[in-house]
């Protein structure tokens, strides 16, 4: 009798702590998903403070450069200050002259490729800035030229 009363004990105070570590369980879970969205929109939140925006005829698009000594060596480095520089040449000649090709089918496969490039020796490096700012240019050439 000792026995099966001390038994029935144990199994009460089981269950007991299983209903009470449930809803810690939920809790715990509840606090890992807030804590992810807000390192996910805190990590967007830190692309649009180092991204700056450029502006073109009330229009923005990210122009993402990079500052000279805060690109540490390493593999994708010349692709990057290459992609960096053509899209430069691209916004110069979008702001210089209203008529003229702002990215021309060659430079425009050029930094494509470029950016394939980096996004292999540098998987870490945001191209995405640059994959916008370039279609942005691309869009402006066509609406440059409506028959194209």
């Amino acid at each position: 009798m000792k026995r099966l009363l001390l038994s029935l004990a144990f199994i009460t105070a089981a269950l007991a702590a299983r209903a009470q570590v449930s809803p810690l369980i939920r809790l715990v879970s509840a606090g890992i998903t807030v804590g992810t969205s807000a390192a996910l929109q805190s990590k967007a939140g830190l692309r649009d403070q180092y991204v700056p925006q450029a502006n073109y005829q009330g229009m923005t698009f990210p122009q993402k450069r990079t500052a000279r000594g805060k690109l540490n060596s390493g593999p994708g480095k010349p692709e990057i200050l290459q992609v960096e520089a053509l899209l430069q040449r691209c916004y110069t000649t979008l702001t210089a002259d209203p008529h003229a090709e702002v990215v021309p089918a060659e430079l425009y496969e050029t930094i494509q490729k470029t950016q394939q490039l980096i996004n292999e020796l540098r998987p870490e490096w945001d191209t995405d800035p640059y994959t916008e700012e370039l279609a942005f240019y691309h869009e402006q050439d066509r609406a440059r030229k409506p028959g194209k």
